[in-house]
């Protein structure tokens, strides 16, 4: 059997294989949905966004689902980190499979989740606001692509951390203090462009920005621009090289 597809399955048996593992990535952008959005959308209608009105619940679900991408991609690469504190990682590293392997599995792990995730929010979008779907199937397959390749490099980032950061405590502190400074000051709840001078700055370098506003255009029917490409594309690729370093200094 190959190597890959033995990581995959062993990624499937470890967090895929309960329907729990999609649920809790589900509660909180369906919370956010049922609940704050629509009285956010009652006390701002629309929001200016790139020279034009969008209404709110057209401009914060493409947010969410990007959100989703970052806690899928947290939840899924620290496995690496209990993996470590259990020794079985140490285990692992001692099968005749190459290490990038067990990152195959991981990536392939978030991908799977940020796609079933990303497809269930659409599908109650479709029920309760189709109109927000002007880019039809292939604006809903896009986004969703982009949901999964953001949640690929999220977990990179985990796992770099998981590598390189010795203490639980730490790794733990290390994850919540980038979650939520990475929320808000990117453009998922609000359009930056209308906030601080520093929030803007961030915003325009912020991976969660591009991928929010690739799925917002991609959703909406229009191409995304070149650059929010770029910047996702650059995310990946930088996270993938950092994460085949570390991975070799995990039980060092």
């Amino acid at each position: 059997m190959s190597p890959v597809l033995v990581a995959l399955l062993r990624e499937w048996h470890v967090g895929l294989k309960s329907p729990r593992a999609i649920i809790n990535h589900l509660l909180s952008p369906v919370i956010y949905l049922l609940i704050f959005a629509p009285s956010m959308a009652a006390t701002l209608p629309a929001i200016a966004w790139r020279g034009e009105s969008m209404p709110y619940l057209a401009y914060v679900v493409p947010g969410l689902m990007a959100v989703t991408s970052v806690s899928i991609g947290n939840g899924v690469g620290v496995s690496i980190y209990i993996d470590k504190l259990t020794g079985e990682l140490e285990m692992l590293f001692g099968l005749p499979i190459h290490r990038f392997v067990l990152i195959v599995g991981l990536c392939g792990n978030a991908a799977l989740r940020a796609g079933a995730v990303g497809a269930i929010i659409w599908g109650m979008v479709a029920f309760t606001a189709p109109e927000m779907l002007g880019g039809g199937p292939a604006g809903v397959a896009g986004s969703l692509l982009v949901v999964m390749v953001s949640a690929v490099a999220w977990t990179l980032l985990s796992v770099v951390l998981a590598c390189r950061i010795r203490s639980q405590e730490n790794f733990n502190l290390a994850v919540n203090l980038l979650g939520l400074p990475i929320m808000l000051t990117s453009s998922v709840f609000y359009n930056p462009a209308q906030g601080l001078a520093a929030t803007r700055w961030l915003a325009q370098v912020n991976p969660l920005s591009f991928a929010s506003d690739i799925i917002r255009m991609l959703a909406a029917g229009r191409a995304p621009l070149w650059t929010d490409v770029l910047g996702l594309a650059l995310f990946l690729v930088v996270m993938l090289c950092l994460a085949v370093l570390s991975i070799n200094t995990a039980i060092e």
